[in-house]
Formats: C-alpha cells, structure tokens, sequence
C-alpha cells in the first residue's frame, strides 16, 4: 500500500491547488511543481487531491481525521475490521455473485479488489478472508476473439517460428500502432476478479473462463506508431485525431521507417524480417509491392508476394502486443496528462526509458508463445 501523505505534503497541494486553479495545465503544472518540492514523494492522483479539497470544505483540515494525532468520528484513515463468520459470508456473497457478471458489461456494476470498499472491510481483513475461502484474484486477459480458419494459418506461424535459431528470431523487427486517449483506461494489472482457485497445469484450465474482457473502444485517440527490434524501437510517429490509411503508412515506411532500419543495420535491410499485423492500412497493393522490393521473401504479413503468412487476429504473437503497449500505458498516466501534448511527452520520455534487455527479451518471447500456442492447437493459449 502507498504511503499517505504527510501534513506538510497535503497543505502544500491545497495551497497551490488555490493558487493555480482556472490556469492553463492546471494539473500538470500542479504535479511538477509537487514534485520539484517532494522529490521522494509519490506523486498523488488528481481523485487524492480532490478528496483532499472535499475533506478541507467539509471539515476544515486537510490531516488524516482518523490518525492518533487527530482522532475524530469522521473515520477517513484507514479502517480496522474483524474477520467474522458475518464477514467471510458476505464476502462469498459478493464474490459469488460476480462470477457471473462479464467484464465491460454496461449493465452491470465493475468488478475487481474494489468490492471490499463496499463492504467496509480492511485490507488485510478482505484478503485473510479470501484467502480462508481459497479464492484467487486473477488478473484480467483481454483477447482476440478468433475464427475456426484461423486455428491452422496460427499454426503454421507458430512452426516456422518455433524453428528459428535465436540468431534468426533476433533479426525480426515488428511493427503496430495503438491508440492512447488523454483519460487513461483500465489497467489490468490492477483489476482482479476473485474465483476459486484451480490447478496452475494449463491442459486443466488453470484460469476460469470468464475472466476475459473484449478490447474497449475510445473516444479520444492519439494513435501511436512504433516498432520493436533486438535492442530498442524504431519509427516512432504519432496522429492527432486521425486514422492510418495505405498512403499515410507508404509515406511512413518510405520517408521514416525503413531509412531508420537502413542506418540501424550498416546501411541496408539484409537479413532483416519485417513484420505487420492485417490492418487494411498495411496490405494494400501498393504497399506490399513496395515492401517486397525492400525485403523479398522476409515479410511476415497478411497477403505478402514472397513471405509469410501473419495469422489474422494474433497479437498475443506480436511482441508490440503482448509487451510494449501494455508496459507504455502503464507509464505514461502517471501523473495524468492533461492534454495530448503532455500525452505524447509522456510516451516519447518512456520511449527513450526503455530497456534494450526488455526488446530483445519480447522479440525472443514469440519462440515461447508459439510453442504454447502449438500445444493449445492454435487456440488461444493465455489463460
């Protein structure tokens, strides 16, 4: 659990809260200027510091009105609970009840840890019961919903992948675009669905089978384009508000993309493998006649001339998928950026943080994923 913020902390937010409110970057000049004063401090969300303004209007403090230095009826610090039969009850009432509710359900309440809240229960008061009724929090998995063609085209990929040498796999470059909106989204290695816990061994199904969640759509997009290779990314681009069409991406490739993997690689693309999903954008005539110009028989895309055969609605075999997109928006929220200029400096400053360990471990991964999905028949295979 993060550490809350001292008096000193929480009456400096509230004085500049006062200070700058109706400026322009509000909350962004708001936080670096917390952090410039904290260093060592967490920097807290925007949520915290409007709580901090409710408790101020309503009792006239920003301190904890629960601490030992300020005990009060309030109860606003964090709370002290029993495990009682009472409560292992209605925390199996709860958890039985959202077994069976779908993720991104509109009809619904949400489902994660958050139920403990509702029931008034501790931290460690939820988890002890939990875990006394051996349930388990999963992580959520969203996943590509896949058709019955496409069990063996993934299956021939995964076979030609699981055959390359490490040498070979390290010199494959693949390719994506995501969508990034200002507000955030769910982050799933935050949210848990609890369930009886089951057996690790996969042919057993280890993970229940409704705790999966279709990709959500958002509103307001800054999509992103960036490729992985063996020590880092390449052709980081990003469009406000637009969408990637097949002459945008042939001008990407040819004035960006490919003069960056011509310096990166001595002067050329010998050897390289290139990579591209099925996007409509990616396969357009034009564009596979150029690409297989530069690569030749090294194209795993979606209709290539020469190459292979990308497995229509796979990105958990796509390392931009599986690994990069997800650590990013991960990153990039905290503090929440207020606009898309502070968005996109938020992804170019965690580009550049990257680990080249990470890329080259990502590019090596799609060995391991193939192999699972081999032994799943083509079927999805993270559970």
């Amino acid at each position: 659990m993060a550490p809350q913020l001292n008096t000193d902390q929480r009456t400096y937010l509230m004085l500049q809260y006062h200070k700058r409110k109706g400026k322009r970057d509000f909350w962004a000049g708001l936080f670096a200027d917390y952090h410039t004063h904290f260093p060592e401090s967490r920097i807290p969300s925007q949520e915290a510091v409007r709580d901090l303004l409710k408790k101020q209007q309503k009792y006239g403090t920003v301190n904890n009105c629960n601490s030992a230095s300020s005990p009060s009826e309030t109860h606003s610090g964090r709370k002290t609970t029993a495990l009682t039969p009472e409560v292992l009850e209605a925390v199996k009432t709860v958890l039985d009840r959202d077994k069976g509710k779908m993720l991104g359900d509109a009809t619904v309440s949400p489902v994660s840890t958050a139920r403990k809240n509702k029931l008034g229960l501790a931290h460690t008061t939820w988890n002890n019961a939990t875990q006394q009724m051996n349930y388990h929090p999963y992580k959520v998995v969203r996943q590509q919903d896949l058709l019955a063609s496409d069990l063996p085209r993934r299956l021939e990929f995964c076979h030609w992948l699981v055959n390359r040498t490490e040498e070979e796999l390290l010199c494959v470059v693949v390719s994506d675009e995501a969508y990034f909106s200002l507000g955030g989204r769910v982050n799933n290695q935050n949210v848990r669905r609890y369930a009886e816990k089951k057996t690790s061994n996969r042919e057993e199904g280890g993970r229940p089978e409704h705790l999966t969640e279709n990709h959500p759509t958002f509103s307001q997009k800054l999509m992103v384009y960036a490729g992985m290779k063996r020590d880092g990314t390449f052709g980081l681009t990003f469009y406000r508000n637009e969408s990637m069409n097949g002459e945008k991406y042939k001008r990407l490739l040819q004035y960006k993309v490919l003069p960056e993997l011509r310096e990166w690689n001595g002067g050329n693309l010998d050897g390289i493998w290139w990579q591209q999903d099925g996007a409509t954008c990616h396969n357009t005539k034009t564009n596979m006649a150029y690409l297989d110009r530069q690569f030749q028989d090294r194209v795993l895309s979606r209709k290539p001339i020469q190459g292979l055969d990308w497995p229509a609605r796979s990105p958990d075999l796509n390392p931009c998928d599986f690994c990069l997109w997800g650590y990013l928006k991960s990153k990039v929220y905290r503090p929440l950026p207020a606009n898309l200029d502070e968005l996109e400096a938020n992804i170019r400053r965690e580009v550049a943080d990257l680990d080249p360990t990470m890329m080259r471990r990502a590019i090596l991964d799609m060995k391991k994923r193939a192999n699972l999905c081999i032994a799943k028949n083509g079927a999805q295979f993270e559970k």
